[in-house]
């Protein structure tokens, strides 16, 4: 069978030019209108509907001295009308527990999310979880599979080594996604959450971790944090909007081996302030955790909001023998003092 010239011309003729100015709108047209055949980014999609991407709730990624888990079911009757917030802000991340109660019960109206930590390894763990989680998730899985030891003491070994392979990392790769699978197995197999800063990159003595790590938890912390604006600093170069709830856990009174910053009683009267000048600029709500030792400090200072002082009674779990180990926990909640209305007289 023999195909004319003309036929053969007329099936394969094609007007590149035409084809390559319409594909050139389409693409201009899809680029500039996203609504038309365009899948938002991660970013985009996490933020407008997280609740469909978490698969459980949030718990802490770790142990953490002064952590605020066992304490949120008291804090829950002073929290405000999450109604009239928008934002939410915590100048003193540590392990973020308050942060995982507000967006596991009120993210439907959370904007965004405002982290701070003074901690520069603890902000690299979590902008590393949410940039890069699957790299961060491999690195750990390679540690866990060095540490294959079975008994106590091979895991003890194994910690200890780990710490100073850490400990000799040149000056940055901390930072890196390994050095920070690194940072993150040592946290989650120390006594207590007991980590300091103060001596460079120190650890306390191990504990094993026998929950392993909850990789699910992780994924779905990467995709809480697209929310969060993640911050190393001081607590007052944090941003606060109007309608922010403002939640400050600073380091306690008379606890400093707890933290990796000293904080005395002049910061404490600073950070009191701090958080009322922000309730009465934005007009909003803030919360501040401190330890109450009797001696009428935080109730002398001068208050400028609707204040009040609420105290907690709690004790450690595994107490030791013959020691007290109740404390009292002072939340104090500041809101707008609201203006009483002048009545004229008859």
């Amino acid at each position: 069978m023999t195909v004319s010239k003309k036929s053969k011309s007329n099936i394969l003729h094609l007007d590149i030019d035409a084809f390559i100015a319409k594909a050139r709108n389409i693409i201009h047209e899809v680029y500039h209108n996203k609504t038309i055949l365009s899948v938002p980014d991660y970013q985009t999609k996490t933020a407008a509907n997280d609740q469909d991407y978490i698969t459980k709730p949030l718990t802490p990624l770790y142990a953490w001295a002064g952590g605020k888990r066992r304490l949120i079911k008291a804090y829950r009757p002073y929290m405000p009308d999450f109604k009239r917030i928008r934002y939410y802000a915590e100048p003193f991340f540590g392990a973020g527990a308050m942060f995982c109660e507000v967006f596991n019960q009120h993210r439907a109206h959370i904007k965004s999310y405002h982290l701070n930590d003074i901690n520069p390894e603890i902000i690299n763990l979590l902008n590393t979880i949410k940039r890069d989680c699957s790299g961060f998730i491999d690195e750990l899985k390679a540690i866990e599979e060095r540490n294959h030891y079975k008994t106590l003491d091979g895991q003890k070994h194994f910690y200890y080594r780990l710490r100073e392979e850490y400990r000799s990392l040149p000056v940055g790769a901390e930072y890196s996604v390994r050095g920070t699978a690194m940072f993150y197995f040592l946290l989650n197999n120390m006594f207590r959450g007991l980590y300091s800063q103060k001596n460079g990159r120190i650890f306390t003595s191990f504990q094993t971790n026998k929950n392993g790590f909850d990789y699910e938890n992780i994924k779905n912390w990467s995709t809480a944090l697209q929310k969060a604006v993640i911050t190393c600093g001081s607590y007052e170069d944090v941003k606060v909007n109007k309608n922010t709830f403002l939640f400050c856990d600073p380091p306690y009174r008379d606890c400093s081996i707890m933290y990796s910053t000293d904080f005395n009683d002049e910061q404490h009267k600073q950070c009191y302030a701090w958080v009322q000048k922000k309730v009465e600029e934005k007009k909003t709500v803030g919360m501040l955790c401190n330890k109450n030792l009797n001696d009428g400090f935080f109730s002398s200072l001068p208050t400028t909001t609707d204040s009040e002082h609420i105290n907690i009674q709690y004790s450690h779990t595994k107490a030791r023998v013959g020691v007290n180990r109740n404390i009292v926990e002072l939340l104090m909640v500041f809101k707008e003092k609201m203006a009483v209305p002048v009545l004229k007289a008859a």
